[in-house]
């Protein structure tokens, strides 16, 4: 429990300091799970509109600042 209270901090501190949306880095974070295998067949470009959609959903509604 430690640990996700030191890393929400870290994350909270970050995007104060950064001005980001921290749903929009959380977004971020969790593809790292989604696509754990980046050498399976077809990983790569699919982690790469997975975080296209992200980016488009954050700046199409305001997230980023």
């Amino acid at each position: 429990m430690k640990n996700k209270d030191l890393r929400d901090q870290i994350i909270s501190e970050v995007c104060q300091e950064f001005e980001v949306d921290k749903l929009f880095i959380l977004e971020l974070m969790s593809l790292e799970s989604e696509h754990g295998d980046l050498l399976a067949w077809g990983a790569k470009p699919n982690l790469r509109r997975d975080i296209a959609a992200v980016v488009d959903r954050a700046l199409n509604s305001g997230h980023t600042e």
